[in-house]
């Protein structure tokens, strides 16, 4: 040794309870004179905090070599794997040796228990003990300096073992630097695969504060190569170095667990000359040696895909080794399954799951088909990946407790979890009406009964409360806000799914379902004063009537219109599902089925699943009567599994008051059509908001009103959300006219002996342009009180789109028209001026005295009545008017007629040079009154009277 010297260590052993040194003595003995042992070297090692270590390297005879690693913390009792440990020493007094069978901690002094060898203990296990320390004292580096410690411990069936510690490394003393070898093997768990070499890789390290000199290395099995050339050579302290040693394995060796050790031979370059081994200059330093292990497994292999299914959101594929051949996952462990989905023309991640069959994928597209591969991942390498598999999405799947299946005509393998809540035993679960989330009921591991949910596909848990009992019978409302359920005790209670808070509801019963507008809860019991199905008012806590003919109600349901399903003694062989349709309280029968029970609508009301007691699984009934099986042994009471409504509602917006040949125009004042329809949902389910140019959308429906609207254009947009939170937009933008178009009558005759054509003209400034026409008339006849009768308005006469119509009255009538036009924005102008036509009242409608009828082509109504004598007379006891009018027939012979008009009495002439028909000879106006008219003939001349025209 160059400066250094150990002034005291003493280590004394006693067997069977005997001190062979006291803690005096032994430091009074000088440690190089003692025949008992024999210092190889002492040197400073690492500071570990402000705790101290032992800095002495010490083999002693007798009991065997004593040992300190500064970078392990320990002193090694044992000829080669160390029994007792010093940690850093807390201080005086006696401490507790503790069998931590971990390196110790700052402040602990511990047994290393995993270790097998001691003269006495011979691996009996737990060893405690206790450590008495005299003195113990640290520098400044927090090395320890001296210590003084009695230890002394005892195996579990062997007697007390002590051994007494002394080290003293006074101040002033010289520390010479000295090397200190580690060997680490790699960690345990590795994989030799047939057919390839098996490459371990150690690494040697200097923790010493000196250089060592690495000599070479060796592997104690056979067949193994040694790479130590990056170590041999000299090692500075602090530096590592790896060391490879290769194993081939042919393809048909064996398997199973292979073990190495590994030895690396080393000198000490720092010792004085002459002081190594037979006089080298080198001292030989102890070999390091370390064990390593690793599993010896054949090549790898791939999976096959067997079957599967997928519902809304899920599938699960069932798989195996290649031709039903135990996986082999080669150098590495199964860490767990890749699944991807083909998007287009990729593939693309869709979930990982355990490294188990059958593999569950969860958010998967809820329609149409989907085609998956797995790839195994093991934790070196991806296994090959199995041929792609392409699955039809159920349009719904049948749940039942935790599982859940497609509709199928034969049986599928395996079974599918679908609730991924950690730790709970689920006993129901309950899908909300908008497809978003499931209700999950079941209990924890300290078996408290909880309440919670998960999203769509089973994941994401959410635990909203705990409960006294397991929950069952769970029903959601159509808002899908909060839930209702029957404990145990047949007590029912309300859970708000957001806050979870609990509410026990004031009913001793089951919930069956909910009405269609959430506000009331369907009950039923068969055990208490409730008999039969009854409806709870929620916001009131009233009941309604007992439905009649439901005594003895088992099980029930509600469909999203409301209709209700009930079973009544559902163990018999005549079990009946009756069914009562909203707005009534008589029940139908609807499905007949021994052991039926359980009833449960689908989303639509048109299709049912239910239990068979005796059978393995559940019935579907189709909306058309059929049945089919759900193959499965399912024990809760199934529910439907559906798609959330993830296909929007549809919005249908035409463009106001647009045509297939124009754009769309309105009024200010209009009223807008809109169709909105969801399949997926339940009628009245979907809402619709309304936007108008921009504005905050409110609640609307159609037909949506609009008032006072500007002139210009306007958008308008309606927007349809289903349970699901699904929507859709329809937007139409129009343009809006305030300027009425006007319309004038063109001049009509002032008499008519036929029918005659009324016409006008119309015209629009506000730019949409006329678009349609409606007229009206009034009429008086001849002997017609006073007044204005009211305007008619015949349905030919609206809407129409030529500026004309041909009108005809009764004899002695006369007709007003007045007419108004309607521009393309739905305008409507004013009326328009009146105009009048009359037409005669027929001779054959006065008295006649001494007149003779006669008929006469070419006269009106082809009848005339003729005179040729004087003081023959017509006459018409009441006309109203103030002027009349004769229709005669004129000629160069005729005569003249005397015409009385109540008092007014005025001759009048039928001489014309050329015989004409139909003329009409105005009388003098008079004021409007209800008169007689007499017609007299005057002379023997011929007359011949066609009718009268009344003017009013």
């Amino acid at each position: 040794m160059s400066a250094g010297r150990l002034v005291a260590v003493v280590l004394s052993a006693l067997l069977g309870g005997t001190l062979l040194a006291s803690p005096a003595q032994a430091s009074d003995a000088p440690a190089t004179d003692d025949p008992a042992q024999r210092v190889v070297r002492i040197w400073s090692g690492p500071a570990s905090g402000s705790s101290g270590q032992l800095v002495a390297q010490v083999t002693t005879t007798g009991v065997g070599p004593w040992e300190w690693a500064p970078s392990l913390n320990r002193l090694a009792l044992g000829s080669s794997d160390p029994v007792a440990v010093i940690g850093p020493i807390p201080g005086t007094g006696v401490h507790d040796v503790v069998d931590t069978n971990t390196t110790p901690g700052p402040g602990q002094v511990a047994f290393w228990p995993n270790l097998p060898y001691t003269a006495s203990c011979s691996g009996d296990y737990p060893m405690t003990g206790k450590v008495d320390v005299s003195q113990v004292a640290y520098d400044d580096n927090g090395l320890l300096r001296s210590l003084t410690a009695a230890f002394r411990w005892r195996c579990s069936t062997r007697l007390d073992e002590q051994v007494m510690v002394v080290q003293v490394s006074p101040a002033g003393v010289d520390r010479a630097p000295a090397p200190w070898l580690r060997l680490t093997p790699p960690s345990p768990g590795a994989r030799a695969v047939l057919g390839t070499p098996h490459v371990v890789t150690w690494t040697l390290s200097n923790d010493g504060t000196a250089p060592a000199h690495v000599l070479a290395a060796s592997v104690d099995r056979s067949g193994t190569a040694v790479d130590a050339d990056s170590c041999v050579g000299e090692l500075a302290p602090g530096a590592s170095c790896a060391i490879e040693t290769t194993t081939p394995y042919a393809d048909d060796a064996w398997t199973g667990q292979e073990r190495a050790e590994l030895r690396v031979r080393s000198t000490d370059p720092g010792t004085a000359p002459g002081a190594g081994p037979d006089g080298q200059d080198d001292a030989q330093l102890p070999d390091v040696a370390a064990s390593a292990t690793w599993q010896v497994v054949a090549k790898e292999t791939g999976v096959e895909i067997v079957d599967g299914f997928a519902v809304p959101g899920l599938a699960q594929v069932d798989w195996q080794g290649i031709d039903g051949a135990p996986v082999e996952t080669g150098a590495g462990l199964p860490r767990d399954i890749l699944v991807e989905r083909l998007d287009g023309d990729s593939w693309v991640p869709a979930g990982v799951a355990p490294f188990s069959t059958p593999t569950l994928v969860r958010g998967l597209p809820e329609r149409g088909t989907v085609t998956l591969r797995l790839i195994p991942r093991t934790t070196v390498a991806e296994l090959p990946a199995t041929d792609s598999v392409r699955l039809a999405v159920a349009p719904e799947g049948i749940l039942s407790g935790d599982e859940v299946r497609p509709i199928e005509d034969a049986p599928l393998l395996g079974t599918s979890e679908l609730v991924d809540a950690p730790g709970v035993a689920v006993a129901a679960v309950e899908q909300t009406p908008d497809g978003h989330h499931l209700v999950v009921a079941g209990t924890r591991a300290d078996h408290r009964a909880v309440l919670g949910t998960t999203n769509a596909s089973g994941q994401e848990w959410h635990e909203l409360a705990t409960t006294a009992d397991v929950l069952r019978q769970l029903r959601v409302s159509p808002d899908s806000t909060f839930a209702v359920a029957s404990d145990g005790r047949h007590e029912a209670v309300r859970i708000d799914l957001s806050s979870g808070q609990v509410t026990p509801l004031p009913t001793c019963c089951t919930p069956a379902g909910f009405s269609p507008d959430g506000r009331s809860v369907l009950m039923f019991a068969s055990t208490f004063t409730l008999t039969g199905l009854s409806w709870l008012d929620l916001a009131s806590g009233t009941w309604g009537q007992t439905l009649p003919g439901t005594a003895g109600v088992t099980s029930a349901d509600v469909s999203r219109d409301g209709s209700i399903a009930y079973v009544v003694g559902d163990q018999t062989p005549a079990s009946v599902v009756r069914v009562i349709r909203p707005g009534s309280t008589t029940s139908a029968a609807f499905w007949a089925m021994a052991g039926i029970h359980s009833p449960r609508w689908d989303r639509t009301g048109t299709r049912m699943v239910a239990r068979q007691y005796g059978a393995s699984g559940s019935v579907v009934r189709e909306a058309d009567g059929t049945l089919r099986t759900v193959h499965a042994a399912l024990g809760a009471a199934p529910s439907w599994l559906e798609p959330s409504s993830s296909r929007a509602p549809g919005v249908s917006l035409p463009t106001p008051g647009a045509t297939t040949t124009s754009p769309g125009w309105t009024a200010s004042t209009t009223s807008i059509p809109f169709v909105v329809n969801d399949p997926d949902d339940r009628a009245g389910s979907v809402t619709s908001r309304c936007s108008l140019d921009g504005a905050p959308a409110t609640a609307c429906r159609s037909p949506l009103a609009l008032q006072h609207l500007a002139a210009g254009a306007h958008t308008l947009r309606v927007t349809a959300t289903d349970p699901a939170g699904n929507t859709s937009t329809a937007a139409a933008t129009w343009r809006v006219e305030v300027t009425a178009p006007t319309a004038a009558l063109s001049a009509l005759p002032t008499v008519t002996m036929g029918s005659v054509r009324v016409g006008w003209t119309g015209q629009d400034t506000g730019g949409s342009g006329l678009w349609s026409y409606d007229a009206r008339y009034r009429e008086w006849q001849a002997e017609g009180l006073a007044g204005s009768p009211v305007y008619v308005q015949p349905s030919r006469w609206q809407g129409l789109r030529t500026p004309s119509l041909v009108t005809a009255t009764a004899a002695g009538t006369t007709r007003c028209v007045s007419v108004r036009a309607r521009d393309r924005a739905g305008n409507v102008g004013p009326w328009s001026a009146e105009r009048c036509v009359m037409t005669p009242l027929d001779d054959r409608g006065l008295n006649s005295y001494g007149f003779s009828r006669a008929v006469q082509s070419g006269a009106f109504r082809s009848t005339l009545s003729v005179a040729r004598s004087p003081g023959r007379s017509l006459s018409r006891p009441e006309i109203h008017g103030s002027r009349i009018a004769l229709v005669v027939t004129t000629c160069p012979t005729c005569g003249s007629v005397e015409v009385g008009f109540g008092p007014y009495t005025r001759r009048v002439s039928l001489y014309s040079k050329k015989v004409a028909h139909r003329v009409v000879l105005w009388l003098p106006a008079h004021t409007s009154g209800t008169r007689s008219v007499l017609i007299t003939s005057t002379s023997s001349r011929y007359v011949a009277i066609d009718g009268i025209v009344v003017r009013r």
